[in-house]
């Protein structure tokens, strides 16, 4: 049996599965990929487009001519497709780190590899939410990027002593809000009779009025849903003034948080 590689592969830095070119014992042939990591054509050493792919929602690829017609397999054997993953032709099936993508079902055949740490979903993926989180090994239990909660520096610290939040550091404790003009990680925020989820990757700013009273709390959900008020302050009775406005529907069951309701439509 012969002891030379059949395929010799090389990586980039963008990101885990970033291709570059692969090596086998008759040609070298580099992966040209999109936005999402997923190989869209191979070129020649000349640059000279040899192959193209593409793909549906979850990954199921199509196979192309240099001109776009249509193939019913890779006239090279080329494995890395949708996201950079590994595709095994004979299963239909992705090699994602520690679990197999079934790209027509659109589901992972095998449970997350940290168990209920992921979520009570076991079968999910960065809790549902692929276009904020990531985790490139899979691994992780903690959705990428903490919620935080900011104080205007306009505010007057006597004026939120009946505010508390709960930390993203350690959840068995309400714990004072920060000193006015600073930020802290935070997972919820509470005022009296009432609490609110907030989303990892979103800020919660609490404003103040020139006078050091809470003027309104705003969130901002970076790159999603923009920044809108959601709870404005009635600084008359110093607590909760009107519904706050419509919001994403992912505040869990914090007891006394106002009702879950959908986001605004365009």
């Amino acid at each position: 049996a012969s002891s030379s590689a059949d395929r010799r592969f090389v990586w980039g830095i963008r990101s885990v599965d970033d291709l570059i070119l692969r090596d086998d014992t008759s040609q070298r042939l580099y992966a040209l990929s999109d936005a999402l990591g997923s190989v869209t054509a191979v070129v020649n050493t000349s640059g000279t487009v040899q192959e193209r792919y593409g793909y549906d929602g979850f990954g199921t690829p199509r196979y192309m001519t240099a001109a776009f017609g249509y193939r019913d397999s890779s006239s090279y054997g080329w494995e890395t497709l949708f996201d950079g993953y590994r595709y095994d032709t004979i299963p239909g099936l992705y090699q994602v780190r520690y679990r197999f993508l079934h790209p027509s079902l659109g589901r992972w055949l095998n449970r997350d590899p940290i168990g209920e740490r992921g979520g009570v979903n076991l079968y999910a993926f960065v809790a549902n939410e692929p276009l904020s989180q990531i985790d490139p090994l899979g691994l992780s239990s903690k959705i990428y990027g903490d919620g935080q909660l900011c104080v205007d520096k306009k505010c007057k610290a006597n004026m939120l002593t009946d505010l508390r939040y709960l930390s993203e550091a350690d959840p068995t404790q309400l714990l004072p809000l920060p000193a006015p003009g600073k930020c802290v990680d935070a997972d919820a925020f509470y005022a009296p009779g009432w609490a609110w989820k907030i989303p990892d990757n979103a800020t919660l700013r609490i404003k103040c009025d020139d006078d050091g009273c809470i003027s309104n709390i705003t969130n901002n959900k970076l790159g999603i849903f923009g920044k809108r008020p959601i709870w404005e302050w009635d600084n008359d009775n110093n607590k909760p003034g009107p519904k706050p406005p419509k919001w994403p529907g992912d505040i869990p069951p914090y007891p006394n948080t106002p009702p879950k309701e959908e986001p605004p439509k365009n």
